[in-house]
């Protein structure tokens, strides 16, 4: 009797095993070494949200979404959606097979599972298990389930699986597994990188030794600069074990969230885990007609290293310049940084195209001050062969309010062997102005801002707006972003096309046949695209988010250009 009671209590495990995993998802009939699950959550409920969508973007246009969302069948080779349940998530699993085509294995609920598999093609091979559809183009067919604690879910668990779930539309990336189908692959690919940068440099050497390097540039720095950016691409995904994707459509736009997971006290991971994040507050303070503003906040640092390094291979070989932009270098380590805002915009072609504006914190500011006047005295002159760049700075040159302003000046030249047709220098008239790279710098009482282009009235622009009330523009939209992020950027891409178009409008003998005055009447909504990254306790997580604006102003950018091509 006792030997019965233990049989039923297993057979009612196991079946209980089975029913628990396929009445929710058949993601731990698969095993864990499913490299890529793909899921479609609940067709039926994610077409109306598509549908929404497009009514949002222009009315009417829900109508076609519907007419094709009838493909899906063709996409599932399920003619008709004949017995498929369209109320419950649908998925696609992918095993890798080396230089083969991975293996694909679809699970799809039913309604009517025979009528499901009627319908499959004949090369199919299917398995009904409860009332879902397991089905295959394989040889191999549908393999058996799993044992218990191996599924997909003991790799897809966590932060990795609430992303996953939380998607319209989410794929799971089995890094780890991935990673060592491909190891002899990717090691090869480190190893072709590293070969090609270091052939590079091998030939500028022979170049520069013979005097025919461009420019005259010492290019070696920016080589190792991109030699450890690709090293640190290698180890990340060396140290990376699963990525989820999940993208969401509604009526208000579409998101598009990304978790990435390494392995424990892995390089990548202390390396992000060490970044600073920050709610950027002072993207209040900016002026509220920026097209495009940014926030960073991070190991500054060494972003200032990259930046010195570039400089130092335009010195000449000069020791006496060079060992005083060393010690000008090592006098920046003492600064602490805080996190810095930015923003963009375009001008007019005869005043200077680039508009920036950006507001760094940092401490002590009066040191910022000291050295930020040393470096752009040892930097003043750079002459390479072909090339001159003279840079000057008027200390406290203006007043604005209660504020000294720096002016700093950057020109540069080519010879006519370089710039011929001096196509470079117009395009450098255009890009700043013919004053030259015009930047206005202010030393507050923990942070600097900087104004490049525009001229005064940028500047005074940007102070009455650091000093004023905060402006809540571009905080609103930063919904479905990153509270706190490392990166953060936010683009009106149809408002800055229209800036972008205006201005090429103004250029001389650029043949554009847009009406400048017409384009401005456009009905362009102010809305931003918005990207934001943030390195967690082992992970990375994105956040994207595309406003329904944003469509809607390139739907009509589109048709402006199409009634210009008519004319």
């Amino acid at each position: 009797m006792t030997r019965i009671h233990s049989f039923a209590a297993v057979m009612s495990l196991a079946i209980g095993h089975s029913a628990t995993v396929l009445a929710a998802a058949p993601l731990d009939y698969f095993s864990s070494e499913a490299d890529v699950v793909i899921r479609l959550k609940a067709p039926a409920a994610t077409t109306v949200k598509a549908d929404e969508l497009a009514d949002a973007v222009q009315p009417g246009a829900g109508d076609m979404v519907r007419q094709h969302a009838a493909r899906l069948g063709k996409a599932f080779f399920i003619p008709g959606l004949a017995g498929a349940d369209q109320s419950r998530d649908w998925y696609l699993i992918l095993f890798a097979r080396g230089h083969s085509m991975p293996a694909r294995f679809f699970a799809i609920p039913a309604t009517d599972a025979e009528q499901l598999t009627n319908v499959l093609p004949d090369q199919m091979t299917f398995k009904v298990e409860e009332d879902w559809v397991l089905y295959t183009p394989g040889k191999t067919g549908v393999p058996e389930m799993a044992e218990p604690g191996t599924g997909i879910s003991s790799v897809l668990h966590g932060d990795l699986a609430a992303v996953f779930d939380r998607g319209d539309v989410s794929v799971f990336i089995n890094i780890d597994h991935l990673r060592s189908t491909y190891r002899d692959e990717i090691e090869s690919g480190h190893e072709k990188v590293e070969e090609m940068i270091e052939q590079i440099g091998a030939a500028l050497e022979q170049m520069a030794e013979a005097g025919t390097q461009p420019s005259g540039m010492n290019m070696q720095p920016i080589l190792e600069m991109y030699g450890t950016m690709a090293d640190g691409l290698f180890q990340a995904l060396d140290d990376a074990s699963g990525c989820s994707v999940g993208v969401t459509v509604g009526a208000e736009g579409v998101g598009i969230e990304e978790f990435v997971t390494f392995a424990d006290e892995s390089v990548t991971s202390q390396s992000f885990g060490a970044q600073p994040t920050s709610a950027m507050e002072s993207l209040a303070q900016l002026p509220s007609d920026a097209l495009a503003v940014f926030g960073f906040s991070g190991d500054m640092q060494r972003f200032m290293e990259w930046s010195w390094s570039m400089n130092a291979s335009m010195l000449a070989d000069n020791a006496e310049q060079k060992d005083d932009f060393k010690k000008a270098r090592e006098a920046w380590k003492s600064i602490e940084f805080g996190d810095m805002v930015g923003s963009f915009s375009l001008g007019t072609a005869a005043e200077g195209l680039l508009r920036y504006t950006a507001i760094a914190h940092a401490t002590p500011i009066a040191k910022v001050r000291q050295n930020m006047r040393e470096m752009t005295e040892i930097l003043g002159t750079i002459e390479t062969p072909g090339f001159k760049q003279e840079m000057t700075l008027q200390p406290d040159a203006e007043t604005i309010g209660t504020h000294q302003i720096d002016v700093m000046t950057v020109n540069q030249e080519f010879n006519a062997e370089l710039d011929p047709t001096g196509m470079q220098e117009k395009m450098l008239q255009t890009m700043f102005g013919p004053g030259g790279m015009v930047s206005r710098i202010a030393y507050l009482d923990d942070a600097y801002v900087m104004a490049m282009g525009g001229g005064r009235d940028a500047m005074e622009t940007l102070l009455k707006s650091f000093d004023g009330t905060p402006n809540p523009d571009f905080a609103q939209h930063r919904n479905g972003l990153i509270d706190e992020p490392n990166l953060l950027i936010l683009v009106d891409i149809p408002s800055l096309a229209v800036q972008g178009l205006t201005a090429a409008t103004e250029i001389p003998n650029l043949p554009i046949p847009i009406d400048a005055d017409a384009l401005s009447q456009l009905p362009i909504e102010p809305s931003y695209i918005g990207f934001s990254l943030a390195g967690e306790t082992d992970a990375l997580r994105v956040r994207t988010f595309i406003p329904v604006g944003q469509f809607r102003g390139i739907m009509t950018l589109v048709g402006f250009v199409q009634q210009v091509r008519q004319r």
